[in-house]
């Protein structure tokens, strides 16, 4: 069952995000709830689109921003600790882990192991401390072959009882096509989200979210 929704490109703390929303009541476009404008503030957009109507709001494919400072090696530390906190903040009812376009077609899915596997390990750190984060794959569908390429598993037998379970956690990514099922089980059993380019175990130790986060 496909469900469509918006993705607005939202700004915070410097960084742009990407926040999926889908409301519980599908409408038209003459009666569709307001939504913010691009680049606005990210948490007074979304304190507004709870005031619009019912809705579920996913932070999608979230370290791209980290991504961004990949050549700088300061910055992109910081990029990933500002992404990681904000998963954790309380905003979101899930968290996009597993795309189905653009993140799997680069070479031998460096880009696609790297976003994957930080975004698991942040929700897992997340919900054992309470959080209640589903998993989210998405089509983010740019053309008609990518449509159900990734997934999102959860119970409900209607539109609202399935956002429902997603916002009480629920939810789970399921991947569909071969070649990204093959990236979605890589990415899972490189438990620190390496890639290629996370080569020295020192670095590493220094930038774990357990001993920046309490």
């Amino acid at each position: 069952t496909p469900l469509i929704g918006a993705e607005l490109s939202l700004r915070h703390e410097g960084g742009k995000y990407h926040v999926g929303v889908v409301f519980e009541k599908w409408c038209d476009q003459a009666r569709a709830p307001a939504l913010p404008e691009a680049r606005s503030e990210l948490v007074p957009a979304l304190e507004q689109l709870r005031r619009e109507a019912p809705c579920v709001l996913i932070l999608n494919h979230p370290y791209t921003n980290a991504v961004d400072h990949w050549a700088d090696s300061r910055g992109r530390p910081i990029a990933e600790q500002k992404t990681h906190e904000l998963i954790g903040s309380g905003l979101f009812d899930g968290i996009e882990v597993l795309n189905g376009t653009g993140f799997f077609h680069l070479p031998e899915g460096m880009v696609s192991h790297y976003l994957t596997a930080r975004a698991l390990r942040s929700v897992e750190f997340w919900k054992k401390r309470g959080g209640t984060l589903s998993t989210i794959g998405a089509s983010d569908a740019h053309a008609v072959s990518t449509v159900g390429v990734a997934l999102t598993r959860a119970e409900g037998v209607n539109r609202r009882s399935f956002l429902e379970s997603i916002r009480n956690g629920g939810g789970e990514a399921l991947p569909r096509h071969p070649n990204v099922v093959r990236g979605f089980e890589d990415a899972k059993e490189n438990i620190y989200g390496l890639s290629v380019w996370d080569h020295n175990p020192k670095v590493l130790e220094q930038r774990s979210y357990s001993s920046k986060v309490a």
